[in-house]
């Protein structure tokens, strides 16, 4: 890399071009730009140093591919590492069951449970806004409003010794006790 950093520094010395005017036509930080004539890359994060190499080569009229080429060469080879024989034969389970585990069995027991609690509980629900009143022996049907006067002959009718035992209501309105 010492070959890139100083061929760089060379070519802009050469065009008699200081780091600010670099600085201020490729936009690049003046620091980094020291860096990478100093061979100080370490220091450059590496996802945007080539970019900068690029542009700088650009910028100083060089061949921006051997320029390129030369800063791949400089980086250090990698090695290549088989992950693959590290790996063992058999998938190994994690947890260990006395019993095998059967994910269509226990949906067909689980949904209709589901299903039948559901169908309960509507049931439940339907039949609660539904309730019958049976009215007590003392209550008279019917419309008072409508039936104001029979009602009141009823009470005189009556005496309290005597308890009514049948009540009929007539579709006309009319009201039979039976005594």
């Amino acid at each position: 890399m010492e070959y890139l950093g100083a061929s760089l520094k060379d070519a802009r010395e050469k065009r008699g071009i200081s780091l600010s005017q670099v600085h201020n036509f490729t936009k690049i930080p003046k620091d980094i730009l020291e860096n990478i004539e100093a061979d100080r890359i370490s220091t450059i994060n590496p996802a945007y140093l080539k970019g900068y190499i690029k542009i700088y080569s650009k910028y100083l009229k060089l061949d921006v591919s051997s320029v390129i080429e030369a800063y791949k060469d400089s980086l250090p080879q990698k090695e290549n590492i088989n992950l693959t024989a590290d790996l063992p034969d058999k998938k190994t389970r994690l947890i260990a069951f006395p019993f095998k585990f059967d994910l269509r069995a226990c949906l067909k027991i689980i949904i209709p449970l589901v299903l039948v609690f559901f169908l309960f509980n509507f049931i439940k629900f339907i039949v609660s806004r539904i309730k019958i009143k049976t009215p007590s022996t003392n209550t008279v049907v019917g419309d008072l409003k409508k039936n104001k006067k029979d009602t009141s002959a009823l009470k005189q009718e009556t005496s309290p010794d005597k308890s009514v035992k049948n009540i009929k209501i007539a579709k006309s309105g009319d009201i039979q006790l039976a005594m």
